[in-house]
Parts: structure tokens; sequence; C-alpha cells
């Protein structure tokens, strides 16, 4: 594991924040999926595969939390739900956080976790939140660094730019209350620990995005503080499709499948998924789930 910056370590709070975090969201895997620990480059990550996918298919999630929050582990019973839906494995890296490991530890441990994988599978990325940052963050890093791009990209409510200078910060105060601006001013300045804001690869909406660049879906809440990274997302990014819901918070996603907005924003990922990733083919011509 590469280590190059190393920060404070976390105050009271935030580690309380964190324990109560993983274990409020840590339930057992359902029947019919296999979750198993794993490392790829020295970065531990979670494997969740449905015993009935038998194909190539693997989505590289990053989780939310505001680089400060969160764990693989913390997110695995979302992994599962989104893992059956999708028919493919989901492999989530517990990338390190904020403020011991700022940037750019995050973004090193994507990189080293989606090289792991290249070659060996059809691999898409994605992530909810800080995560969709990152996972749009590992996407120009790829491209800078020559590696083969992922076939596509999901991003759920994504944070795509740490200077939360946008309109939409201000029109849903109040609304918002999992990610207003206050909480996000603090989550950027423990994970940029005095690196610009302006830099790419922490606020990938000031990237630079070629014609080529895979089919990216987003989807983002009218209703949230992050609406206007994904609708700017959109006019940046060639290939990014915006999908916009109404009333719903941030990470709604979460709720699926309990929630009707949940259900209807995961079906139109899988939907994304198996358009541009399409299930293997038997050769009796029957579809193989990854």
């Amino acid at each position: 594991m590469v280590v190059v910056t190393r920060g404070p370590a976390a105050e009271r709070a935030l580690a309380e924040r964190r324990l109560a975090a993983d274990a409020g969201a840590r339930v057992p895997p359902p029947p019919g999926v296999t979750v198993s620990d794993i490392v790829l480059n020295g970065v531990p990550a979670i494997s969740v595969r449905p015993d009935d996918v038998a194909g190539d298919r693997t989505l590289l999630w990053f989780h939310g939390g505001g680089y400060r929050l969160g764990s693989a582990r913390g997110f695995t019973g979302w992994n599962c739900r989104l893992a059956v839906a999708c028919g493919c494995e989901i492999v989530s890296v517990d990338y390190r956080l904020a403020p011991e490991r700022p940037y750019p530890e995050a973004l090193l441990d994507a990189v080293l976790a989606y090289t792991a994988l290249l070659g060996s599978r059809r691999l898409l990325v994605g992530g909810e939140s800080a995560g969709g940052g990152l996972a749009a963050a590992l996407l120009l890093a790829a491209a800078d660094r020559g590696l083969p791009r992922p076939l596509a990209a999901v991003l759920c409510s994504p944070w795509l730019d740490l200077r939360n200078e946008s309109q939409s910060f201000v029109d849903n105060a109040g609304r918002d209350v999992l990610f207003p601006r206050e909480s996000a001013d603090q989550a950027a300045a423990l994970y940029l620990g005095g690196h610009p804001a302006t830099d790419p690869y922490v606020s990938p909406l000031l990237g630079t995005w070629p014609a080529d660049t895979p089919p990216i879906l987003v989807q983002a809440s009218r209703d949230e503080s992050l609406r206007d990274d994904a609708v700017a997302f959109g006019a940046a990014v060639p290939t990014a499709r915006i999908q916009l819901f109404d009333g719903v918070p941030h990470v709604w996603h979460l709720g699926y499948p309990d929630a009707p907005r949940s259900v209807e924003a995961v079906t139109e990922i899988v939907r994304f998924v198996g358009e541009v990733v399409p299930p293997v083919v038997a050769a009796v011509g029957e579809s193989v789930s990854g």
C-alpha cells in the first residue's frame, strides 16, 4: 500500500460518527449472495457477487461519506441489493479516509484497485456522493496515465466540485439536511488538507473531458445541494447522461428496494448497465448474468 500523505488523527466526534455509521449500515448478506474480503494491489476491498452470476461484469464501487466517513463493510447491504439488481459483481473499495489520509490517498487507492482488476473482467466504475466524485476522478486519472478506461460509470448524487459554490447549496438550504454547505465545507477541508479545490483530481467537474469518454450515468435530486454539480457535469462531459429526480434526499438510492423513488433510480441504473455492458450470451442463446 502506498502512503504519501499523513494528516492529523480524526477528532473524537468524527471517530464516533464513523463507528455509528458502520454499525447502523451493517446487515447480513441476503441469501444467494457471497460476500468476500479481498485485497487489490494492497488496497482492502469487499467483493459482493450473487451466486447465480456467471459472467465477467464487475462494478468497482466507491462509498460515500465526504471522504471522511464510511467503509466498504458498512455499505455491504446496499452493494448486495445493487449487485442483485444489476446481475453483476460489485467490488467496494475501502479507500483511506481524511483527515488521517487526505488527498491524494483516496485517489491512489482507487487507481491501485482499478489496475488490479484490469484485463480480468469487463469493468465499470461508480459510487455515491464523495464516492461518485472519486469514481469520476479515477476516470480522469486513468486517461491521463494511458490506462484502459472502464466501459462505463454510474454516479449517484456525486460530489464533483469541492469548491462548494454552486447555487443549489443556496436553493436547497434547509431541504438537504444530509449534505448542507457547512458539512460540505468541513469535509472538503479535511480531504484537501490545504490542496487547492480547483485540481480536477479532487473536483472532476473542472477536468478536461474528451469526446471518447466512456458513457456516464449521473443521477441527482433537484432538492439536494449537489444538484448543480450534476447539471454542470452534463454540460461539460459529452458522454454524460443526467437524470434529475424530484422530492428525494441526497443519495436516496440507499432506500432501495423499499422506497418507490429508489426503485425508479435503480431501475434506470440497471437499464444503463445492461445497455452499455450487456450480459454475456450463452451458445444456446440464453442470457447469462454478468
